[in-house]
């Protein structure tokens, strides 16, 4: 081998590394930020401390639990063998008239 197949050999060399480094290194910070993501998640399950709950999602798992109760009265009316008196009205539905 000789001087010039040794010259173009390094140059090739130097310039793929040049290339994958400058093409690697937001890959590897996005990679580094997501470790970390995943070191803190993981730091938090261990100790506890879970993200605070969304009040939204709060908001509709009560209302849900409310129909839920509602249903549940009226089928306990609705089983109850000696119940002569009239069953209860949902909060959805209208007086006739």
């Amino acid at each position: 081998m000789g001087v010039f197949e040794f010259v173009l050999i390094l140059v090739l060399v130097t310039s793929l590394f040049k290339v994958g480094g400058s093409l690697m290194a937001p890959v590897a910070a996005r990679f580094a930020d997501l470790l970390g993501e995943m070191a803190a998640d993981r730091r938090a399950r261990r100790e506890g401390v879970g993200p605070a709950p969304d009040p939204e999602l709060i908001g509709e798992l009560e209302q849900r639990l409310a129909r839920i109760e509602e249903r549940l009265d009226f089928l306990e009316a609705l089983r109850a063998p000696s119940a002569t008196e009239r069953l209860p009205r949902g909060a959805r539905e209208t007086p006739p008239g």
